[in-house]
């Protein structure tokens, strides 16, 4: 498993505090705008010798790869919030402009998907910042076509990457498929139009979940292997992320309710009021859901039947997916706070001031990465909210109103996106702490995620072709590794069981789509072969440790 991930259903670590009971009537805590945490002292992280190694590995890249590439990396010491690689400092190739990166990344088998404003979403070498090279046919610079803008996270599971181009069809592509032609697996009509996108896809145990507003339907569960229709919603419009838990998928959007489902029937569990439109993506955590509103407030829901625990106000719209990790929210708003709030009394333990308009976090070996408006990426202690280190994107048009994408950790790198509408980065920064990402948000893959929900999602077999025989994980196919760390990797997942689905993929009905029809940049040849062969070595020496733990 991901270093210092707790599993999937272990209590959180004690904060030395009771945990209040649920609370039978709710309750609004208003908060104070008082005066600016600015000045929060920063204090120096300690640098870890696991991050050496990744350095090293990043370090030997650069020195074999030069300037051929996309990626470029850092010196050869680096500490708290320095830049390890940069990916996107020459023209993405897009035609027509602009060419930036505006949605959330996915981290998974040691591979950055992220999505661009041009017509593929680009997949990048996540230890050297080089573009990807297919581990099936041995191409350099493997993406995905996406035949448009592509604002969300996907999500990559069972080796199946499903995303959501805007104003496209949802789109499923098999990272296993030999032939480019045939990748694009299937494709599937979940609303969308130009003016309304759909939201970033959820996939749980073979099946797909995406919502819109601007259907009906509003909500479509799609079998992961086919993309045939399992049911639909149509009562409310929604368009945020869907979670899903223990067999319950949580939906939010436009018409201002949290609607709660059958993940495997569809039938409604509960609807709950939350004032106003959102766009937050809920999360779920201790029995609670919680959730933003363009009311100002963030909401605290009982999981089981939708009953509004407590409210807590801010000075703006909740429009990020709060996160919570060892009893505490976090919950960015658009008045330039980024608030701690117990989750179980809806008190405010700190608030820190970014400046402006505040994303979503995660949460790492006890610090908390949260970007903004203005191109600022902010690590925070957990516990007190003061500033540790900050990074700035100085790259891009400050006029144009720069903001950096929701972050995400894994193993001691914080990797984020950077855009200004117009030109954009991929940067691999020292995240200061030797553990990944390890909050609701990312652990339930909403907007983002890395191998442990990679891992809690999969499936322990995918059907084959023909839809006969099952094909497992572990056999080595594609990023398949046959351990536990990647993603959907056969008996050693430990996440949701499920037998096959027995559908057989729709890889006959995907048309002329084709992927790696565009140049990513110059190629790497024989020496960024060789640097890239230090990357995998570097994920497999990591995995090898990994597995000598388990035993």
């Amino acid at each position: 498993m991901l270093e210092e991930l707790r599993p999937r259903n272990q209590p959180p670590r004690s904060r030395n505090r009771p945990r209040p009971n649920h609370r039978t009537e709710p309750t609004t805590v208003t908060s104070d705008p008082g005066p600016s945490d600015r000045n929060h002292t920063s204090e120096s992280v300690p640098e870890l010798d696991r991050r050496a190694v990744l350095r090293a590995g990043a370090i030997t890249g650069a020195m074999l790869t030069g300037i051929g590439g996309l990626g470029t990396v850092a010196g050869s010491t680096t500490s708290a919030g320095d830049t390890l690689w940069t990916y996107g400092e020459e023209e993405v190739d897009c035609s027509p402009p602009p060419a930036t990166f505006g949605a959330p990344l996915t981290v998974v088998d040691g591979r950055v998907y992220a999505g661009t404003t041009c017509t593929h979403t680009h997949i990048i070498d996540a230890a050297t910042g080089d573009p990807a090279v297919d581990t099936i046919t041995g191409e350099e610079g493997e993406t995905i076509y996406t035949r448009s803008t592509t604002n969300t996270a996907p999500n990559v599971v069972n080796d199946i990457v499903v995303t959501t181009p805007n104003n496209q069809e949802l789109i499923a592509y098999d990272l296993q498929e030999e032939e480019a032609r045939t990748k694009t697996v299937w494709e599937a009509d979940v609303g969308g139009s130009v003016n309304t996108f759909v939201s970033a896809p959820t996939v749980a145990d073979g099946t797909v979940y995406v919502s819109n507003h601007d259907g009906p339907p509003y909500l479509y569960a799609l079998d992961l292997w086919s993309g045939q229709e399992q049911w639909t919603y149509d009562e409310h419009e929604l368009g945020e992320s869907p979670t899903v838990v223990d067999g319950v998928v949580y939906v939010s959007g436009r018409d201002g309710v949290v609607v709660a489902l059958d993940a495997d029937s569809g039938s409604v569990e509960w609807t709950a009021d939350i004032g106003e439109s959102s766009e937050s993506a809920g999360t779920v955590a201790d029995g609670f859901v919680y959730v933003g509103s363009e009311d100002y407030n963030l909401y605290a829901l009982d999981s089981a039947t939708g009953d509004e625990q407590w409210r807590f106000e801010t000075g703006s719209s909740v429009a990020s997916t709060p996160t919570v990790l060892d009893g505490v929210v976090y919950a960015g708003s658009n008045d330039g706070y980024l608030y701690a709030i117990d989750a179980s009394s809806g008190e405010e333990e700190w608030r820190y001031d970014t400046g402006d308009i505040t994303g979503s976090a995660t949460v790492a070996d006890g610090t908390v990465f949260v970007g903004s408006q203005g191109g600022r990426l902010f690590a925070l202690d957990a516990a007190s909210g003061e500033e540790q280190w900050r990074f700035e994107e100085t790259e891009l048009g400050e006029e144009l109103f720069p903001r950096i994408v929701d972050p995400l950790v894994v193993d001691g790198v914080v990797y984020l996106a950077s855009t200004d509408g117009q030109d954009g980065r991929i940067h691999a920064l020292d995240a200061g702490v030797s553990g990944s990402s390890e909050d609701s948000r990312v652990l339930l893959g909403t907007e983002g995620h890395h191998d442990a929900w990679a891992t809690t999602a999969a499936v322990d077999t995918r059907p084959s072709q023909t839809g006969d025989d099952a094909t497992s994980d572990g056999s080595g196919q594609g990023t398949s590794d046959g351990d536990d760390t990647g993603g959907g990797n056969g008996d050693d997942s430990g996440g949701l069981s499920g037998d096959d689905s027995g559908s057989s993929f729709g890889g006959d009905d995907s048309g002329e789509t084709t992927a790696n029809d565009d140049a990513n940049g110059p190629g790497l040849g024989v020496i960024g072969s060789l640097a890239t062969i230090g990357g995998f070595g570097y994920l497999l020496a990591r995995k090898a440790t990994n597995t000598e733990e388990k035993q």
